[in-house]
């Protein structure tokens, strides 16, 4: 759950003051565009760090797949919606058939931000955010049901899915939720989902066998496909796993936790859109999700480089003899 006191840039980088450094002084600001976004002082050592979450996002793969899908759902929700069809039948009368490339004139509300607002709206219409909806709510209800807290309200379609989820995770105990966590060396930020201690007598991917109980990140993931393609939340979760609490009013780095593990993060993936889904967890190796994390800071540069004036190929002449 995004936190809100957290002091973000304008974009909705966590702002993070560099270790030493006094605490971040600035101002609370309203953009044009009704974004709220804090500004640092100037002179201060401040920077925006990326999102943990998207720490792997150049390499979670399954691409494809998804833009078939979401194609799949425009044109269903361009059939059903005959809001969607006006508006997109409207733009390409006004862009001669084409107002994707003819309708990126400029301005705020160009004909290609119409489009690509009609399209969303039809893939709402089709049932696109569905899903996403459904796995932010689910989100909320197992946090309060690891706290031990009753939800007021669970609706009728989740009753069965909480009840399994809390069946499967009585055996973990929960230490901490949605803390503000900071990596400096892969400049990212975000609030994990658990830091918890699971129990003794489980066998880690090297072999080894715990007596005691392993303490631990892990994040939930509600989706069909986080642990086939799991590149994206293993960088994720070496950001937490390897990274500080952070209290951002007073800049203090602190452990996650004495006993807190630097090798082992872990996955609970409840893929509640699947046919009789079921809570499976799966350890992560935090050192390989590092390495993830690198690459994908590596990859974030180069396509930044070739987006900008210096990455654009120099055109020349050939002068005929």
């Amino acid at each position: 759950m995004t936190d809100y006191s957290v002091k973000r840039a304008y974009r909705g980088q966590v702002l993070v003051a560099a270790p030493g450094a006094p605490p971040m002084t600035g101002e609370w600001l309203t953009s044009k565009d009704k974004k709220r976004y804090f500004k640092p002082d100037p002179g201060q050592d401040v920077e925006p760090y990326g999102r943990s979450s998207s720490a792997g996002a150049n390499l979670k793969g399954g691409g494809d797949g998804l833009a078939t899908w979401k194609a799949a759902m425009a044109a269903i929700g361009v059939v059903m919606s005959s809001s969607a069809r006006s508006d997109i039948a409207s733009l390409i009368n006004a862009y001669d058939g084409d107002p994707y490339y003819k309708g990126d004139d400029g301005g705020s509300e160009s004909g290609k931000s119409r489009l690509l607002k009609a399209v969303e709206k039809a893939c709402e219409t089709a049932g696109a955010s569905s899903a996403s909806s459904l796995g932010s709510e689910f989100h909320h209800l197992a946090e309060l049901s690891n706290k031990g807290v009753t939800p007021r309200i669970v609706q009728e379609h989740l009753r069965e899915p909480l009840k399994h989820y809390v069946e499967r995770v009585a055996p973990i105990e929960f230490l901490h939720q949605e803390i503000l966590i900071i990596n400096d060396e892969i400049k990212r930020a975000g609030s994990v989902d658990y830091l918890f201690r699971l129990p003794a007598g489980l066998r880690t991917p090297d072999g080894i066998l715990h007596d005691e109980p392993i303490v631990c990140v892990g994040d939930l993931k509600t989706g069909k496909w986080d642990a086939a393609y799991p590149a994206g939340v293993t960088a994720q979760l070496a950001a937490y796993g390897l990274g500080f609490k952070y209290d951002q009013e007073n800049n203090v780095r602190e452990p996650l936790h004495e006993d807190a593990s630097s090798e082992w993060g872990v996955l609970v993936h409840y893929p509640l859109t699947s046919k009789e889904p079921r809570v499976n967890f799966y350890w992560v190796d935090l050192s390989v999700g590092l390495r993830a994390a690198k690459l994908n800071n590596s990859l974030d540069a180069m396509i930044a480089f070739f987006k900008s004036s210096f990455g654009k190929p120099v055109q020349f002449e050939l002068e005929s003899s």
